[in-house]
């Protein structure tokens, strides 16, 4: 009988295991992200609940805003650093800290 590797299992050299490496921690970062973001949001709408709030569209509003802002400052993942920024043609909204549009319209 042969030995080595079972059937169907690969020898991958040191540069492609670095790199399955690379690509399952990033994976695993990224869906402690996700898990974060629902517990965040799960927890306003608890929250916006406990106050007596049982309109769909503000419970919905309160959910979105949630997970948007934790998805903006969202710090430590590699991918990060586009979300610390207002998007372009926007401006820091001083009450919340989010971005809000211009309202300039093209040509303007």
């Amino acid at each position: 009988m042969p030995r080595g590797p079972a059937l169907g299992t690969l020898r991958l050299s040191e540069p492609l295991r670095r790199e399955r490496r690379r690509i399952l921690h990033t994976v695993h970062d990224r869906l402690e992200e996700v898990a974060e973001q629902e517990r965040r949001t799960a927890a306003t709408l608890t929250a916006e609940r406990s106050r007596g709030v049982d309109d769909p569209i503000a419970l919905f509003v309160a959910g979105a805003r949630a997970y948007l802002e934790g998805t903006w400052t969202t710090e430590g993942s590699a991918d990060s650093s586009w979300r610390t920024t207002a998007p372009r043609g926007s401006t820091p909204c001083a009450a919340s800290g989010t971005a809000r549009g211009s309202g300039a319209t093209p040509g303007s």
